[in-house]
């Protein structure tokens, strides 16, 4: 059984250039990038079943997920600049992951392999997302 611990980082940036004159003949000229940035942490454990040209894998993980969501929007009379802070808020989530991997040894130094992996957020009690990964692993 293997034990894992992992961070992962995302950013996200967008020019946003808007210009235009609101109700009241009020001219707006907004001209910044905003930008959303994900943070997730996770603490799993797998377990690899070996045979001489295949492997066979299962892991379980859990994790946790903040943000920060930076967002323009423009209506008839108003505009709202918005930069959403998760961190504080107490409205990061909690999740779990579930996988299956499978490995077949190609060549000597090459092996093909198809991992699939099951999000659920446990804070909400829903799924998440389900990915579908497949891979070339090279052996130097």
């Amino acid at each position: 059984i293997d034990l894992r611990f992992g961070y992962n980082r995302q950013r996200f940036t967008r020019q946003v250039y808007f210009s235009d004159t609101l109700s009241g003949g009020v001219g707006v000229l907004i001209d910044h990038n905003i930008q959303h940035v994900d943070n997730s942490w996770m603490l799993g454990m797998s377990k690899n079943y070996l045979r001489k040209k295949s492997q066979l894998s299962w892991g379980a993980a859990l994790y946790y997920w903040t943000g920060r969501m930076h967002t323009v929007e423009v209506y008839g009379n108003y505009i709202i600049d918005r930069d959403k802070v998760w961190k504080g808020s107490k409205s990061g989530d909690l999740g779990a992951i579930a996988e299956l991997g499978y490995e077949y040894k190609f060549q000597p130094k090459v092996n093909l392999g198809i991992k699939s992996q099951f999000f659920w957020i446990v804070s909400g009690s829903y799924p998440s997302s389900v990915t579908l990964l497949p891979f070339i692993k090279l052996n130097f």
